[in-house]
């Protein structure tokens, strides 16, 4: 989500919960973090300072309320946005929640579409218009002028692409990369670029090791000849 992609910490005890929707929302354009602990939630929130958490109300080591109570009570933190998800619709929980400061509350079990109404609900941004096109494409980068580094993609857009690796470089990180598309479309593309996501911390086989890199100067020319190149796969 070019220049305004907002990050998410999803934190649930239970691995299913993580996974999907992890999947769910990194398609949707964010950028993802979990935990699955109190504790771990109030280290990845300082660590990453998420736009929004995502907390379920019962978790192993501290109520999801009691989390949510320390963000906002911190005031390097309370900028958070805090939905806390129940496992019932009681008005006990609905009071525990409302009485932290939270911003939202859901109910177990989540549907996609509720959540992501609730999360456009609280957080004002743009869902991801640009089409990303599934390929596997040869790519050069480097943190240098220097492209010492070799990997394909997963997939690419005339704004980005994801490049598959484990050896992940750190949201906000700046590359060059250059890369060709198939049957001669075009000569070959290279353009900074910068680092938006990773999928550091997620669930091991959730989601393809890698990071998402978004493009800050490709030629105006060669973004239109990428864009008409995905379109036309995508038909």
């Amino acid at each position: 989500m070019p220049g305004d992609q907002k990050s998410i910490l999803l934190v649930d005890d239970v691995r299913v919960f993580l996974e999907l929707e992890c999947m769910f929302l990194q398609r949707k354009g964010f950028n993802i973090f979990t935990a699955r602990t109190g504790q771990e939630a109030m280290e990845r929130v300082r660590e990453h300072r998420p736009d929004v958490v995502l907390l379920d109300l019962i978790l192993p080591d501290m109520g999801g309320d009691e989390c949510c109570r320390q963000i906002k009570q911190d005031p390097t933190l309370s900028n958070a946005l805090v939905i806390i998800v129940t496992t019932s619709d009681r008005d006990e929980d609905r009071a525990r929640c409302i009485e932290v400061g939270c911003d939202g509350y859901l109910t177990k079990p989540l549907k996609q579409t509720d959540l992501l109404s609730k999360i456009k609900s609280i957080l004002p941004f743009k869902v991801r218009t640009d089409p990303r096109l599934p390929i596997s494409l040869p790519v050069r980068y480097g943190t240098q002028e220097v492209l010492d580094r070799t990997s394909v993609t997963l997939n690419i857009s005339s704004t980005g692409m994801f490049i598959v690796t484990p050896k992940l470089l750190s949201t906000g990180a700046k590359l060059s990369v250059e890369f060709t598309l198939p049957e001669g479309v075009a000569p070959a593309m290279r353009t900074p670029a910068e680092v938006v996501w990773n999928t550091q911390g997620m669930p091991k086989g959730a989601l393809t090791p890698g990071f998402g890199i978004r493009f800050n100067d490709l030629d105006e020319d060669k973004k239109a000849l990428l864009r008409k190149f995905v379109d036309d796969r995508l038909r």
